[in-house]
């Protein structure tokens, strides 16, 4: 038996579907996110910290530069331990694993996350999955008291870091363009909460 289902039908299916499953979502994830792969095509663990491109492979404590360890694509439980390596099945399950808990953290901080359009959500998310979200924050606060343009503004206050190189493609999946591309999804959808489009 063959179903058939339009566009927008399938679009709604698509939003109502766990975040993990998002293959847009996981990508701009992977692409913020570093990783590093040895020739047989496993991911081996490394230091956060680490300047090198690709990062160093953590086999001897000596190597660590005094950041997280972490594989996969930013996993940093039990899997992320000296001289361990991973298959890249096993790096995108972690990778589900992680998006799934962050999702549940992101529900928690924003009580109407279910409401929100899916490239909202997937800026929470993706806000949650780098630690930049907490009760106390006042983007925060103003997302959950229906302040999008102040929350927009707000996002990017407090941070040490250049936003002017969210513009540069030297720094493209950097930290800077990773934030900005969040606060843009604030911005777009205050725009249209101002407009009266649903």
């Amino acid at each position: 038996m063959k179903i058939i289902i339009t566009e927008a039908q399938f679009n709604l299916l698509l939003e109502s579907s766990p975040i993990a499953n998002d293959k847009e979502f996981r990508d701009t994830i992977k692409s913020f996110e570093s990783t590093v792969v040895d020739s047989t095509g496993k991911h081996y663990v490394f230091d956060d910290k680490d300047p090198k491109n690709p990062k160093t492979f953590i086999n001897d404590p000596k190597k660590k530069k005094g950041g997280t360890l972490t594989i996969g694509w930013g996993h940093t439980g039990s899997e992320a331990k000296i001289a361990n390596k991973i298959t890249n099945s096993k790096a995108e399950a972690l990778l589900t694993t992680d998006i799934d808990n962050e999702e549940k953290k992101t529900k928690t901080l924003f009580p109407k996350y279910d409401t929100y359009p899916l490239y909202v959500r997937r800026a929470l998310v993706n806000s949650v999955f780098r630690g930049e979200a907490k009760k106390s924050y006042s983007w925060v606060q103003d997302i959950n008291t229906g302040k999008w343009e102040s929350a927009a503004e707000n996002y990017l206050k407090g941070w040490n870091i250049d936003f002017s190189k969210a513009k540069d493609p030297r720094y493209r999946g950097g930290v800077a363009d990773r934030m900005v591309t969040n606060q843009n999804a604030f911005k777009k959808y205050a725009k249209e909460l101002k407009s009266g489009k649903k």
